[in-house]
């Protein structure tokens, strides 16, 4: 059981201070008259603000989604579809082409779990380009990616790679 929590005239609970009592709510719960940081002045039952679902006179919600919205303000770029479809790729077995990368081993850099980080290792995805791997047996990391053209990604496929090691096998031998 939860400690009982004494609520007084100065007591602050995120940004809000308790000014005084103000009565009861319909439901008979105890209000309390508080003034939040921005200057203010609102009205909040004790259990609102000891579980804190009660932080503010309202002007914390547009500042907390507006910090949620502009994390980056790139989501809707090409950079960051490829950045996300990567991670897709490699992470979600519903994906049609999983089997082809997380299925078949293939990993993103823990770095580039964070879009920031890719963004800051690749750049701004360059038009009618995309996503590639120069090894495309190897992950998705920055020594191991690269831009191309979709003539480009067409040459470096496993199939292709596959075929360039056996060449070079029947070559070897005497």
């Amino acid at each position: 059981m939860m400690p009982r929590i004494v609520i007084k005239r100065g007591n602050r609970f995120t940004k809000l201070v308790v000014i005084g009592p103000r009565g009861a709510d319909i439901n008979g719960k105890r209000k309390w008259r508080c003034k939040c940081d921005c200057g203010t002045y609102c009205e909040a039952t004790s259990s609102a603000l000891v579980l804190k679902k009660k932080k503010s006179c309202g002007c914390l919600r547009p500042e907390s989604a507006a910090n949620r919205q502009r994390k980056h303000g790139m989501s809707l770029t090409p950079t960051y579809i490829t950045w996300q479809s990567m991670l897709t790729r490699c992470r979600n077995p519903k994906m049609k082409q999983y089997h082809d990368y997380g299925g078949a081993g293939v990993t993103v850099c823990t770095r580039w779990h964070q879009f920031e980080n890719f963004f800051a290792d690749m750049g701004l995805r360059p038009d009618k380009m995309s996503l590639d791997r120069i090894d495309p047996f190897g992950n998705y990391e920055l020594s191991n990616c690269k831009w191309s053209t979709r003539s480009e990604q067409a040459k470096n496929t496993r199939g292709a790679a596959a075929l360039k090691i056996l060449s070079k096998m029947q070559k070897a031998k005497p």
